[in-house]
């Protein structure tokens, strides 16, 4: 699990993060102030595979305000940087978010960063 922590780079408007297990997503829908934050846990695999769990924030969030969201997200890690996928849906299914971003990695040559 240890090896998910980090940020994560979706789009230049659009990142995440996850740390010991939590996992917030910031900027879902350009112009907005849309977030979701909740929950990411490894699946009995062991695959890389984890089970998400959010809830939709933010005034001007085309998903309404509490809404809940389930699914499922895998870390691709035989690339580098590793790259995390995702897709998350609310129980009726008419709200869903759906990404891929890849891992910062800070250079402790000379402070600077890499991503997507």
């Amino acid at each position: 699990m240890s090896q998910l922590n980090g940020d994560y780079i979706v789009s230049p408007t659009i990142t995440a993060a996850v740390t010991d297990g939590s996992f917030r997503i910031s900027g879902l829908f350009s112009g907005s102030n849309c977030t979701a934050e909740g929950q990411i846990v490894p699946r009995p695999s062991g695959r890389n595979v984890f089970n998400l769990t959010a809830t939709a924030d933010g005034a001007a969030c085309p998903i309404p305000r509490g809404t809940p969201l389930s699914g499922v997200a895998h870390l691709d890690t035989p690339v580098t940087p590793a790259r995390l996928l995702f897709m998350m849906v609310s129980d009726t299914g008419n709200d869903w978010h759906a990404g891929s971003g890849d891992k910062v990695i800070v250079d402790a040559g000379n402070g600077g960063s890499t991503g997507a």
